[in-house]
This record gives structure tokens, sequence and C-alpha cells, in this order.
């Protein structure tokens, strides 16, 4: 039967699971790890990634968002800004264009003290233009 072994910078024991799934990867620390230089602040620990600029310039246009924290990329500043949403405390911020930028602001935003992350955003293909459909209440989804 195949068996996964966790590798990591310093292992311990493996860490092995007939599914990759079911492996313990949390016992290990990172090898790249935000959370031992970056201190944790008081941000909201619900977090939403908006790839949107327009909602994050609304948010911020709002009287109630409180910007708690600014995240520094060679291109500019990302802030971080707290807003109410059902009683409960929300940040969000704009993780920037492409996946490598995004991994590290989602990194950054978790050692500050994000928990619980969300993403939102569009995405785009290359191709064919996909055929429209069209459905009508109780009757079966087809194409044009």
């Amino acid at each position: 039967m195949w068996q996964n072994l966790l590798v990591a910078a310093d292992p311990g024991p493996p860490v092995t699971a007939d599914v990759a799934l079911l492996e313990d990867d949390l016992a290990f620390s990172a090898v790249i790890e935000p959370s031992e230089i970056i201190t944790p602040i008081d941000m909201p620990a619900n977090v939403v990634l908006c790839f949107f600029s327009e909602i994050i310039e609304t948010i911020a246009g709002r009287g109630d968002a409180t910007k708690v924290e600014e995240l520094v990329a060679a291109h500019g500043r990302h802030p971080i800004w707290e807003i109410e949403h059902r009683n409960k405390r929300l940040g969000v911020l704009h993780p920037g264009v492409g996946a490598p930028l995004a991994a590290a602001f989602l990194e950054e935003a978790i050692a500050l003290g994000a928990r619980t992350i969300v993403a939102v955003g569009g995405a785009g293909a290359l191709g064919a233009r996909p055929r429209a459909r069209s459905c009508r209440r109780g009757r079966q989804c087809g194409a044009r």
C-alpha cells in the first residue's frame, strides 16, 4: 500500500498516512515561517482577500472603515481595512496581482492574526468563447 512521507526542515519522526490529505502537516514549522519575524496585532480573525480594487476603494471610503495595517510590495502599499459586518470584526485587503504576491500577503495576514480567510475574485480564460445557456423555471437547461 502506498504511504506518503512528510518531509520538513526539521522533520522529527516521519508522519505517514494512507491518504496524503490525512497527513499531520501542521505538526512541523514551515521552511519559511512569517510568524517568526512578524508580530501579531489586534486585527480581525475573519479576513476577505478581495481581488476587486473597486470594492476595496468603496470600503476604504466608508466612514466606519479603519486601517489596521499595511502590507508592502515593490509596487506599493496594500492596507488591511477593518469593518463591522453582522456585529463581527471583518478584515478586508487586496492581495495584489499574481499568485506569488497573493500567497505572500496571505502568509503575512495569517502571521498578523487572520484565522478564517476567504478569497473573492474573478478569473479569465483564453480560448473559444463558451456558449451561452438559458434556463427556465421547471425546465432543463440547454444550449441556445
